[in-house]
């Protein structure tokens, strides 16, 4: 794994929380081959480089973190998330940024545990034509709508406000803690194939930090 962009993600997200640390046993969750068979590639792209399909979040530095999104879930640097979907399971479970993950997911909701102890607990809805999500994610309130225009809110310690500026791309800003920085974000077409708890969940790990 590349150790610069890993420091780099988390200076972006201005990871000032350590999480919990605490030990828990594994979740059951797939493997990155189970998941895809393979690898996605993760690298440093120059400024004008919009081809990667999945999940980007650019830092000021010019450093692109990306995750890759299908059905069965979401694998990137530090994530490895599986989405089940069988009636009697559906839930999302794995790992995001070195905590564990073990979710459960109903028609309308979202809730759990991260890291076996910081609960999870969200709702998402409709509302004029946005996607609106409110609740907890690591025990942090987590409130913010998106649509194709607009992408804000709070997620945990961290705000965005970030206007659309083309399919599934977002830029503008983003506040942690006193400090401000200017951020873009790519949303993936396959992520709106999600539940709209999933999305507002998988959205809330990713874009909140540790």
């Amino acid at each position: 794994m590349n150790r610069t962009l890993l420091s780099t993600l988390s200076a972006a997200l201005l990871a000032l929380c350590l999480g919990s640390g605490c030990e828990v046993d594994p979740a059951d969750f797939p493997s990155q081959a189970e998941l895809y068979g393979d690898v996605p590639d993760y690298r440093e792209f120059d400024d004008h480089d919009e081809d990667y399909p999945g999940f980007v979040l650019r830092t000021p530095r010019g450093t692109i973190f990306t995750a890759k999104v299908e059905d069965g879930g979401i694998l990137g640097l530090g994530i490895d998330l599986g989405r089940y979907r069988d009636p009697d399971d559906r839930a999302i479970r794995g790992v995001v940024f070195t905590q564990r993950v073990d979710l459960k997911v109903t028609d309308d909701r979202v809730s759990g545990v991260v890291s076996g102890t910081l609960p999870v607990d969200v709702t998402a809805t409709r509302e004029a034509g946005a996607l609106r999500v409110r609740g907890r994610v690591r025990g942090r309130a987590v409130d913010y709508h998106l649509n194709k225009d607009r992408l804000a809110g709070t997620f945990g310690r961290c705000s965005y406000d970030l206007a659309g500026s083309g399919e599934h791309h977002y830029q503008g800003q983003l506040d942690c803690d006193g400090h401000s920085r200017r951020v873009r974000v790519r949303l993936p077409p396959e992520l709106t194939r999600w539940s709209d708890p999933e999305l507002g969940t998988a959205l809330a790990l990713l874009l909140g930090g540790p």
